[in-house]
């Protein structure tokens, strides 16, 4: 993949964040349609931005989702559905209130979502 993105001088238009010309060149003159270069951007903001993907934040989106909760993508990236989604967890779970993921947070929705071993 890294020597087809050079050789058709896509590399280039990575390295200086031309996401449209990137967009235009890999996905052709209808990339607007699908709005690709403001998907890239927002992708390179979001990952940019030092969240960081997680195994424990993952595996605790997807019990949230498996348990009828709403986080969002499962990325493992802590974003506002998630927070809600964990915060509704520990109301219901009788946990202190929050909305972060923390020991007690993540042991009980495993035990709960039956995921072994967490």
């Amino acid at each position: 993949m890294a020597g087809f993105l050079k050789a058709d001088g896509l590399a280039e238009k990575l390295l200086n964040k031309d996401w449209t010309g990137f967009a235009r060149m890999y996905n052709g003159p209808s990339y607007w349609q699908n709005r690709n270069d403001i998907k890239l951007a927002e992708q390179f903001q979001r990952f940019a931005s030092g969240s960081l993907p997680n195994l424990e934040m993952r595996t605790a989106q997807v019990a949230l989702l498996f348990l009828g909760y709403a986080p969002g993508k499962i990325d493992g990236v802590i974003g506002p559905r998630t927070r809600a989604a964990i915060k509704n967890f520990r109301v219901t779970a009788g946990l202190s209130a929050g909305e972060e993921l923390d020991g007690p947070t993540y042991q009980a929705l495993c035990k709960k979502a039956a995921i072994l071993p967490c």
